[in-house]
């Protein structure tokens, strides 16, 4: 089989190809020596046994090894399973797996149709499914670590989407360390997809490093509504997703535990528990995330700024079970008189911390 087309392929190491057991993907070389004349032929058939000396004999012979980007997530799953490989190295491919599956919608959303959408939301499940295996063992401290390291992309919305999923993983852990998977995919998923609705703003709102005006911010307060109407659509449907959970937690995500929020000032425990958890991962990731308007906080400062808004933006339950494992795994201090918070008024959209 030959495709001459770069953008059906992606490049990947010989490093991540686990050998003496069968390939869940095809791997493909560049056969052209002509810059710009690519000719990718498949040399390695899927379900084949490859063995270590055939797999140093490819790395010998050919500078990069190629497979499908239709089978990006068999590979992706196959190289989170190899427990020989670094942490980091697989929460990175997660993560940019990710971002090309949000890519999709994010970046040319004038060609948003129901097809795109759904294989999407497909790639995003599995995506998660993934991330899951990787990183369901770690704690907060060391996810921080991972998107310190692995962050950051141009597009802001996408690296914040994935953080959130991250540590809505780690947090939902902490309310309930039993936990399944099945229970942590849609946790992951939620808050990787609770901005989706801004896959109708322009580019250039979402990504707008200045204040914003009272226009541009009644108009980003619009996406609530948005992404519920996307995730809603019967045409949307994609299994295994809990399409009725995660639209709650896309609509509910911005209402504050006080009734304060938006778009329906609901409060309390009338707000989504996952919606609740989606907008405290939403809140860390902001405050603890370098900006071009805010340097981070760090873990300890970001835990005294979010218990200034306890029972006001954040679930005071849920900053609770937080600070009480932060305080308990880490030795962290809750300062009484730490007097830092963040405005009424305060989105993760644009963050802007006040003393």
């Amino acid at each position: 089989m030959t495709i001459t087309q770069s953008n059906n392929v992606f490049s990947v190491s010989s490093e991540m190809i686990q050998t003496n057991r069968p390939l869940d993907f095809e791997i493909y070389i560049n056969s052209s020596g002509r810059k710009g004349y690519d000719r990718f032929v498949r040399i390695v058939k899927q379900g084949y046994r490859l063995q270590a000396n055939e797999l140093y004999e490819l790395k010998k012979r050919f500078t990069n090894l190629y497979v499908l980007e239709s089978q990006r997530n068999r590979f992706v799953k196959s190289f989170v399973s190899n427990h020989a490989a670094a942490i980091d190295t697989k929460t990175g491919v997660v993560r940019e797996t990710i971002f090309k599956h949000l890519g999709e919608v994010f970046h040319d959303p004038h060609h948003l149709n129901s097809d795109v959408l759904c294989k999407t939301l497909e790639g995003c499940r599995e995506s998660v499914e993934s991330l899951i295996t990787v990183i369901k063992q770690e704690e907060v401290m060391d996810i921080q670590r991972l998107i310190a390291k692995l962050g950051s992309h141009d597009f802001y919305t996408l690296d914040h989407s994935i953080n959130v999923a991250m540590y809505c993983l780690s947090f939902y852990k902490m309310i309930k360390p039993n936990a399944t998977d099945s229970e942590l995919m849609i946790a992951g998923l939620g808050g990787l997809l609770h901005d989706l609705g801004k896959t109708k703003l322009p580019t250039s709102l979402i990504n707008n490093p200045n204040k914003l005006s009272e226009e541009e911010f009644a108009e980003i307060k619009r996406h609530p509504a948005w992404g519920k109407l996307l995730i809603e659509d019967p045409r949307h449907h994609v299994p295994n997703l809990a399409n009725h959970i995660i639209s709650k937690v896309i609509y509910q995500h911005h209402e504050n535990y006080d009734g304060s929020g938006y778009p329906n000032n609901i409060q309390g425990e009338n707000i989504h528990i996952l919606a609740r958890l989606t907008a405290f991962a939403d809140f860390y990731d902001a405050i603890t995330t370098k900006r071009t308007y805010h340097d981070p906080l760090d873990p300890e400062e970001a835990l005294n700024l979010i218990r200034n808004s306890s029972g006001k933006k954040i679930d005071p339950k849920l900053f609770k079970i937080f600070s009480g494992h932060m305080c308990e795994h880490h030795h962290f201090h809750i300062d009484d008189g730490y007097e830092r918070c963040v405005s009424i008024n305060f989105d993760p959209c644009q963050p802007s911390i006040q003393i």
